[in-house]
């Protein structure tokens, strides 16, 4: 995973990953541009659980979200790079 990338769009796959919450909105019209049925899963990467909770919010009703913590991304990257 690239720091750089705020969020992540894969239709062809069904998901969406938003991995900079300063980009939510951004994220939010990305996510409204992308055809409608291909997005099915997003992956919100944040330790807020309130901030998830707003994120959550905002998504298409179609979506199932899932919270994902940046402790556990840091800990994959560094199993994964060894």
């Amino acid at each position: 995973m690239n720091d750089d990338v705020p969020y992540l769009l894969v239709p062809d796959c069904g998901y969406a990953i938003l991995f900079d919450e300063d980009a939510s909105r951004d994220f939010e019209d990305a996510l409204a541009e992308a055809d409608a049925e291909a997005i099915k899963r997003v992956f919100v990467v944040t330790d807020s659980d309130e901030a998830y909770a707003e994120m959550r919010s905002r998504l298409p009703t179609n979506v199932q979200a899932t919270m994902l913590y940046r402790d556990v991304l840091r800990h994959f990257r560094r199993r994964t790079s060894s």
